[in-house]
């Protein structure tokens, strides 16, 4: 079985898999249906993350569908490696994007934006989000 290759996109995947399945030999009348069960079943067992495989299995999709989440969903991992939050000693949320530490955000601003909690007013600054200002 054709897994997926470290650093090979998912669609670059499924057309290898593609490739592979027009020389199988599928029977029957439903052939074109059991092909494509086959093609999604082998992409899906032969993908690289586990975090992928296991959100396309939480549903029964069309091999279409299953590759538009799987895109999408690798999209969205590649994206998520770029933000990085923690808590500082000070109760403040300390965000970096690309590995660039950015001034603490207060902990009360964030439940603010999450509207949990008012922002506390002052200074000179402002929250292109909510206006806060603190």
């Amino acid at each position: 079985m054709r897994s997926q290759k470290e650093g090979e996109s998912v669609e670059v995947y499924l057309l290898a898999l593609e490739k592979l399945a027009k020389e199988c030999d599928f029977k029957a009348v439903t052939a074109a249906v059991h092909q494509e069960e086959c093609i999604r079943t082998a992409f899906i067992a032969g993908l690289n993350s586990h975090q992928i495989r296991q959100r396309l299995l939480e549903d029964t999709k069309s091999l279409t569908d299953t590759t538009k989440a799987a895109t999408t969903l690798e999209q969205a991992l590649r994206d998520s490696k770029h933000y990085n939050h923690r808590t500082n000693d000070e109760g403040h949320l300390a965000a970096t994007d690309s590995g660039s530490v950015q001034e603490p955000i207060p902990i009360s601003h964030v439940a603010a934006v999450q509207g949990r909690a008012q922002p506390q007013k002052g200074g000179d600054r402002h929250c292109g989000y909510c206006g806060y200002n603190p």
